[in-house]
């Protein structure tokens, strides 16, 4: 792993975007900053193997900052549904929301459409591993199916 500061995204996408002169104009120029310069180093190095480790490195650090921003209310209130909170719960929990969530929900749109398909995928994803623990000989997987069954 390289040990080098954080470089945001926009950093990451630049260099990437650069033409093989530009990189060999930035590799030496003192003014750029040391942590950018050694990413276009390594990139253009002819040893395959270190461009190739630093653009799989660069590809993993995108993915954790892209992880890092938070969801949006649409995606937060899915996963909710899938974890089967109330509304009440949901605007406990997103107060600044609270009417957005109501008028969604009164007009069945929205941010409703996203819950009830969260509630949709949590069922599936409790019954798919049901059923695969059934499939498996598990007893009380099968009762937990029938249960399931006479609930719906």
């Amino acid at each position: 792993m390289i040990d080098i500061e954080p470089v945001s995204i926009d950093i990451f996408v630049a260099i990437l975007a650069l033409s093989s002169t530009e990189m060999q104009d930035i590799a030496q120029d003192e003014s750029q900053p040391y942590v950018k310069r050694k990413i276009v180093q390594m990139l253009s190095s002819d040893n395959e193997v270190i461009s190739l480790n630093t653009i799989k490195w660069i590809t993993e650090q995108i993915e954790i900052q892209k992880s890092a921003i938070p969801k949006s209310i649409t995606e937060q209130i899915r996963t909710y549904g899938e974890l089967s909170y109330s509304v009440d719960e949901i605007i406990a929990l997103h107060p600044d929301s609270a009417a957005d969530i109501k008028s969604d929900w009164k007009a069945k749109k929205g941010l409703y459409l996203s819950y009830t398909q969260g509630v949709a995928i949590g069922k599936y994803k409790i019954d798919a591993q049901l059923h695969e623990r059934a499939c498996k000989g598990d007893l009380r997987a099968i009762e937990m199916i029938n249960v399931r069954k006479m609930l719906k």
